[in-house]
C-alpha cells in the first residue's frame, strides 16, 4: 500500500512462489494491467497513477498452496 499523500510512478514484480494466479487492475474500470500468465517484467501506471487506485488481487482457489508474489514499486 502506497502511504497517502504519496504516488507509486510504476510497479516491478521481484519474484513468485508456488504457482500464484493473479492480477493487478484499475477497480474503477476493470482495466487489466497485469496477469499472471505475462511475462514479469517492469509494469507502467496508465494516467501517472496520481489520485488513482490499483488493487492487486489473487485467486486462492486457483493458486497452490502457500504461493505469493513480491511487488516493489517507485513511490514519489
Amino acid at each position: 500500500m502506497v502511504p497517502r499523500g504519496r504516488t507509486a510512478g510504476c510497479f516491478t514484480i521481484l519474484a513468485t512462489a508456488g504457482a500464484p494466479v493473479w492480477k493487478i487492475y484499475d477497480p474503477g474500470t476493470g482495466a487489466l494491467l497485469y496477469s499472471s500468465g505475462s511475462p514479469i517484467a517492469g509494469l507502467s501506471l496508465p494516467g501517472g497513477g496520481a489520485g488513482k487506485l490499483f488493487k492487486m488481487e489473487m485467486d486462492p482457489g486457483a493458486s497452490t498452496p502457500g504461493s505469493s508474489v513480491t511487488i516493489a514499486y517507485i513511490e514519489y
